[in-house]
């Protein structure tokens, strides 16, 4: 395969080493030395002949440490006056910039990016460089705000500058990661910003690019509007912001999501119909190829310059020069060179979703297409001959070669793997084809001849109407996903058995052997990993901000979420930490949900997750609605098939036969005294103690120290756990001294949110934790807590 390939025989080791510079970051001297010290001995070794295969390895090892040595300096290189080392939450600056990424509108959000050129701190003035992230609170945006953030515009920003916060739940996005990816120094929460007069002016995006950027939005939102220009501007034009979080699940579920990237069809189609357009007006071939790449290049910044589009521009950059030239080109190598263009252009983008997905994407379609269309052997040799089977049979195998190659990386990403995509595919593919077609020309005639333009709009419109209602139906089906978790161990294990399957069509024992030693090695090192281990029971304490959110998952697999963390103006705990978390587990449903109180902070994420997953039973303490999100769940459970239960004091919930959950409070006596609105609701919470062997917990809910007495008066030594869920969020109003004595906890586990608005937890409960000998874990310092037992004792689990 790479004999006469010399791009592959560069790019493979090359991107080795950015993945080894990646995992292992050292000092850039370090791979410099070794680099000259390789170049050296390769000099030497090349001159002797009977050290060829020396030479080889000796070359292998050469580029490899300069992909190192190319991902170090793209991770280490900032600004000489980087706006990162004025980073502090707690201190008010003024930043003066240029707009470097166009606003969006998210989770209550404005967000937009601005490259900086001076910071205003206490009065002095500073000269920076850096891009940072702004936030500004959607209520804050005023009419017209958006429009007036062109690319390229001067701004400034007042508020508060901070580092990018690490991962606050497992499976949660990694701001960090996301911000070292795109070399975003630091964010930016602004209270007041103000944009400058003038034209926005100085590179070739601002001047030449984002004009024509959002003309073809403007006339997309004329011709079409709705979700289906925003489907519209993510097909065309790659802006996907727009595009509903609802709808690009939809397109998830139905395994479709690769048709909103930019990529090889549409590069396609805009050289296709460069190249006919040239022809008719009768420019020379070479001329007219010429003018094409150059108007493909355009493309890509008018695109965003994803990486499956710039993949996209240099392969038929390669393949319309070899044309030109006359020279044969070859599919592996055009793809190499596209790799190669991509990563010593930015080497961070190797570990960008989209690179990945696009090139493994098109690697699968070449490799494994021509196997696949074999498959027409299991048709009759009269059928087989048919053109309606054969074109069956390359359109399923298309699907099959994409979906297969890239499927431990949907899962990775996703979360999950489309069972329905392979026949999503053979309708939405086509229909997709066309609407990029029409679309296309339509928003062309729109500049040329409005009128004409909107004719085809309307087309457009309809077909595109039609397009997201058959995504919808696929991403809908209760079997059209299945939810799943790919580690690095299980993807090269499904990766080797792909190879051992296609093996088997090629002749040669020792290739056998070879893969089924590492179809061997890979599935002892990965079984443990992937398959649970028996007999474990997993406490999360979620970080979901000021409120309660707990997953428990129980031997056996059930699982059981107590409380759902809260619903404010800017979020939706259910929708932003729980939902994604159980999604990240595998989990399309939940076998239960118990609720201590009906405190927005704790029921807040309810509604959301009863409309989006399915839920077995709802366990509550059956007072009636006390507000408005209480009545809210309550109605969505009633239309649906959720069993309600109220728990009564001394009842057992029994999941399996070794979990037992003891219901402690509260008890008829005090639900039967709540009598409409006003009481104190913390003192109706349910108490929860989970036992499972000899390990055990302890769930308070926001139990005051009232219900504290009760409970030790009623309890006594049967109270004693090894973990206690703080009351309150550590108030002091709870976690008394006598309750600390009476529990005996080794562990307490505090939820609550960074900077709260009410002081949690109380300096004074913290003390006495400490003073009783038992450790604390606080949600705002570490994010979410995991414990696991094995029926005998707890160990803490470091997810990060």
């Amino acid at each position: 395969m790479f004999l006469h390939r010399p791009a592959m025989k560069f790019c493979l080791p090359f991107l080795t080493g950015v993945v080894a510079g990646w995992v292992y970051p050292v000092p850039l001297v370090y791979p410099a030395l070794l680099f000259v010290f390789l170049s050296l001995l390769y000099i030497l070794v090349a001159r002797r002949g009977p050290l060829q295969g020396y030479s080889a390895i000796n070359f292998f090892c050469l580029v490899a440490v300069a992909g190192t040595i190319k991902i170090i300096y793209d991770c280490g290189r900032t600004e000489t006056r980087d706006v990162a080392r004025y980073v502090r939450t707690d201190r008010r600056c003024l930043i003066e910039g240029k707009v470097s990424d166009l606003p969006v509108l998210s989770d209550g959000m404005m967000k937009f990016g601005i490259a900086t050129r001076r910071i205003v701190v206490a009065d002095s003035v500073a000269e920076v460089g850096g891009d940072v992230q702004v936030s500004l609170l959607r209520d804050l945006v005023s009419p017209g705000m958006l429009e007036s953030l062109s690319y390229g515009k001067a701004v400034w920003v007042a508020g508060t500058i901070s580092a990018p916060p690490p991962r606050r739940n497992p499976g949660d996005f990694d701001m960090k990661y996301f911000f070292r990816l795109n070399g975003i120094s630091a964010r930016f929460l602004a209270d007041t910003f103000v944009v400058g007069r003038g034209k926005a002016g100085g590179s070739f995006t601002a001047s030449c690019v984002y004009p024509v950027r959002h003309a073809a939005s403007v006339a997309l939102d004329s011709m079409v509007g709705g979700d289906e220009g925003n489907f519209l501007k993510g097909l065309l034009l790659g802006e996907r912001s727009t595009i509903p979080l609802d709808l690009k699940n939809e397109f998830i579920n139905a395994g479709v999501m690769h048709i909103l990237a930019v990529s090889g069809l549409h590069v396609a189609i805009v050289a296709m119909i460069l190249l006919i357009l040239f022809r008719i007006i009768r420019i020379p071939e070479k001329p007219a190829t010429v003018m094409t790449i150059l108007v493909l290049c355009y493309y890509n910044f008018l695109t965003g310059s994803a990486a499956s589009v710039t993949r996209s521009v240099v392969m038929a950059s390669v393949f319309l020069l070899g044309k030109l030239l006359e020279r044969k080109t070859d599919i592996y190598n055009t793809l190499a060179v596209s790799a190669i263009v991509i990563v010593a252009f930015d080497a961070k983008q190797f570990f960008q979703a989209g690179f990945q997905l696009s090139f493994v994407a098109v690697f699968s379609l070449v490799y494994l297409y021509p196997r696949m269309s074999r498959m027409d052997v299991i048709f009759p040799s009269k059928i087989r001959t048919m053109a309606i089977t054969r074109g069956f049979v390359a359109a399923l195998s298309v699907s099959l070669a994409a979906g297969v190659g890239t499927l431990p990386f949907t899962a990775l990403y996703f979360g999950k793997i489309s069972v329905i995509s392979f026949v999503a595919n053979l309708v939405a593919v086509p229909l997709s084809n066309v609407i990029l077609a029409v679309g296309m020309l339509s928003v062309a005639l729109w500049f040329v001849i409005p009128w004409v333009g909107l004719i085809y709009g309307a087309a457009t419109k309809v077909l595109t109407v039609v397009f997201l209602w058959i995504v919808a139906v696929f991403g809908k089906l209760p079997f059209a996903y299945y939810p799943v978790r790919f580690s690095v161990w299980s993807s090269l294990l499904f990766y080797t058995i792909v190879g051992l399957i296609v093996g088997i069509q090629k002749k040669g024992v020792g290739k056998y052997c070879l893969i089924g030693l590492l179809s061997v090695s890979t599935l002892i090192v990965w079984w443990p990993l992937v398959v649970p281990s028996p007999g474990v029971l997993r406490i999360t304490l979620l970080d979901v901000g000021e409120g309660d959110a707990i997953c428990a998952e129980f031997p056996g697999g059930t699982t059981v979420l107590v409380d759902c963390g809260p619903k404010t103006s800017v979020t939706d705990a259910g929708a932003r930490y729980v939902e994604p978390f159980l999604r990240w587990k595998g989990k399309r449903s939940c076998d239960a949900v118990f609720l201590t109180h009906p405190h927005s902070d704790h029921i807040g994420g309810v509604p959301y997750l009863l409309r989006n997953i399915s839920v077995g039973v709802l366990y509550s303490s059956g007072l009636p609605p006390q507000n408005g999100l209480d009545s809210e769940y309550q109605r969505i459970a009633d239309s649906l098939p959720v069993r309600r239960e109220i728990l009564r004091q001394g009842e057992i919930v029994r999941f399996g036969a070794a979990v037992r959950v003891y219901i402690l409070y509260p008890d008829d006596g005090i639900r039967a005294s709540v009598a409409g609105r006003g009481v104190n609701l913390n003192n109706q919470s349910v108490v929860l103690k989970v036992v499972y062997g000899k390990s055990s917990i302890l769930l308070v809910g926001d139990a005051e120290e009232d219900v504290e007495q009760r409970l030790i008066r009623r309890y006594g030594s049967f109270l004693r756990s090894d973990i206690l869920k703080a009351g309150h969020h550590g108030s002091n109003t709870s976690s008394s001294q006598a309750f600390l004595e009476g529990v005996q906890p080794s562990v307490a586990l505090v939820s609550v949110g960074i900077n709260n608005k009410f002081q949690h937890p109380s300096p004074d409960v913290l003390r006495r934790y400490t003073l009783k000998g038992c450790r604390y874990f606080r949600t705002d310092e570490g994010g979410a807590v995991v414990f696991e037992s094995d029926g005998d004792r707890w160990e803490v689990v470091d997810w990060k």
